[in-house]
Order: C-alpha cells, then sequence, then structure tokens
C-alpha cells in the first residue's frame, strides 16, 4: 500500500517524464529511473521489484485519488529519501497538463521546459517546506 500512496503522489512528475504525445489517463509503461530509485528506498524493496509493483498496481496508483497531506511515514519517506531525486511531498506543477493557448493546436502534453526548480513552500501546519516548482511548456509553440 505505501507504493501506491508514495507514487500516486508523483503522479504528475511520472506525467512530465513521458513523451507529449502519451495519454495521460493512461499509467505509463515505465516510471523515470529517478522515481524508480526513491520508492525502492522509501519503501526499503530491492530496485528490482519496483517494475514488478508498477505492473501490478500502476493502474490502482492512476486512479488512487489522494487528498490531503503526506503525514508519517510518507511524509518521512520524501524527506530522507526524495530530495536527491527532485522529489517531494508538495511539488508544484501547473494546473492544466495541455496548452490553453486558443491559437495553439498542439493537442500533446506541456514539457518540462528547464527542469524542477528548488523551491521553499510556505504551509501553516508544517511550515517551510522543501520542495519543487516545474515550468512547463507547449512543444507545439515557442515560449
Amino acid at each position: 500500500m505505501e507504493f501506491v500512496l508514495l507514487a500516486a503522489r508523483l503522479k504528475d512528475a511520472i506525467l512530465t517524464a513521458q513523451p507529449p504525445s502519451h495519454d495521460a489517463s493512461q499509467p505509463p509503461d515505465e516510471i523515470p529511473a529517478g522515481i524508480r530509485t526513491f520508492l525502492g528506498s522509501a519503501i526499503d524493496i530491492p530496485i528490482e521489484y519496483i517494475d514488478g509493483c508498477w505492473k501490478a498496481f500502476g493502474n490502482l496508483v492512476w486512479t488512487y485519488n489522494e487528498n490531503g497531506k503526506p503525514t508519517g511515514t510518507d511524509a518521512e519517506a520524501f524527506k530522507n529519501f526524495g530530495l536527491d531525486h527532485l522529489l517531494s511531498a508538495h511539488m508544484l506543477f501547473p494546473p492544466t497538463r495541455y496548452c490553453t493557448s486558443p491559437r495553439c493546436s498542439n493537442r500533446k502534453m506541456l514539457r518540462d521546459k528547464d527542469g524542477a526548480s528548488k523551491v521553499v513552500l510556505y504551509t501553516l501546519s508544517d511550515g517551510a517546506c522543501p520542495t519543487f516548482a516545474s515550468h512547463l511548456s507547449c512543444p507545439g509553440k515557442q515560449h
């Protein structure tokens, strides 16, 4: 279950690593190496088992609707193992995965423009939290 909970929090990070033509409603066949390494470390299972977990639980991860903030072991896993892989429990992504410009004919997903930037997110419950913000751009336009 911990695999599903942690992986579900990383759906946006998993999606931005996929080709622009990937259907965002479907889980990808594979997850990025950094996320694979993070999950193995955080859950304390050998890295070679992560692909098997993804094949078994990828659809569940993709449909899992987590609400609320990470607590307990989830928060600790991101703090202890995620930051080195540019992953945190409070990652910031734009609210849309597709271009919203009315003149753009591109129907592919937005892409990560410059990689994740280190930022500090200030929260009422947890105070200052190190995290990462992604700036996405449209592959069909020059921004």
